[in-house]
């Protein structure tokens, strides 16, 4: 089987976590479980019902971001095999390093979906920390890569663009990790979710808040930047290895192939004998 218009896969992507986000958002406020203006992302599902949209969709987010990061791993592996040099071997390291980190990433997601920052504040931001940090990067070591496979993986124009996003995200993630923690030091209030405008450290909360809106678009962005090049390609379906035990290939009238391989199933057959050892086959005939 082969599966073609990948490019939907970053689209997807885009569009299901900063949905989530701006949903769950629109409950908090209209139950007033958060203030209007700049709320952190977290904030706006720590509370029921809101919550269970906001763990379950950045779940389901984090999947599509975690077979984007593989998708794309494997586009640039392929192509550095198709075009083999010095050059290339240096991006398939690189290339490597950055889909580990990406996954990391994604593991980090999940565990800010599941780990409310009301219940279990240190293993919530332990989890954000994890997913920007990681995501950040990811998006640096990807830009890289960018420029290196100009002009055969990418145009000039989208390295750039990954360039401008991967500035910026790391400019406001840092934003984000210097003003949150001193604005949450001077705040004098009850309520960190509910954050008024008279209370002591609210102007670097909502500009700390609003850096994390912002790094979190230019993650998905970045993502999103996959799209053109990922038009371009189609994946084949796994390969499944079928084995059966103690059969009796002479009774049966069964043909050997030792390398048989079915692409139009993606099933591999595999005959285990008694003696331990295994042979492909290629049809039973009962």
């Amino acid at each position: 089987m082969v599966w073609s218009n990948i490019h939907f896969l970053p689209i997807m992507s885009f569009l299901l976590l900063p949905s989530t986000f701006v949903l769950t958002y629109c409950i908090s406020v209209i139950r007033g479980d958060v203030t209007i203006f700049f709320p952190y992302i977290s904030d706006t599902g720590n509370r029921l019902p809101e919550r269970c949209i906001f763990s379950q969709f950045v779940n389901l987010s984090a999947f599509l971001f975690m077979f984007t990061i593989y998708i794309r791993y494997k586009q640039i592996e392929q192509y550095c095999r198709d075009h083999l040099s010095g050059k290339n071997v240096k991006i398939l390291r690189i290339n490597y390093v950055s889909f580990v980190i990406g996954l990391i990433s994604c593991l980090g997601l999940t565990v800010v979906a599941n780990f409310q920052e009301i219940d279990l504040k240190i293993v919530h931001l332990t989890g954000a920390i994890t997913c920007f940090t990681s995501g950040l990067l990811y998006c640096i070591l990807q830009t890289w890569i960018s420029f290196l496979g100009y002009p055969l993986l990418n145009t000039h124009y989208t390295a750039k663009l990954r360039l401008t996003l991967t500035t910026l995200m790391f400019c406001t993630y840092i934003t984000a990790l210097v003003l949150g923690p001193y604005a949450v030091r001077i705040y004098d209030g009850k309520d960190r979710t509910r954050w008024k405008p008279n209370e002591a450290g609210y102007i670097p909360h909502a500009i700390a808040a609003f850096a994390e809106w912002i790094t979190m678009f230019c993650l998905n962005f970045f993502l999103l930047s996959y799209t053109r090049e990922m038009h371009k390609i189609s994946v084949h379906g796994p390969k499944v290895i079928l084995t059966i035990d103690n059969v009796d290939l002479m009774q049966n009238n069964q043909t050997r192939n030792e390398n048989y391989y079915d692409y139009e199933t993606n099933v591999e057959v595999n005959i285990r004998t008694n003696d331990g050892s295994s042979d492909n086959i290629q049809s039973i005939i009962g």
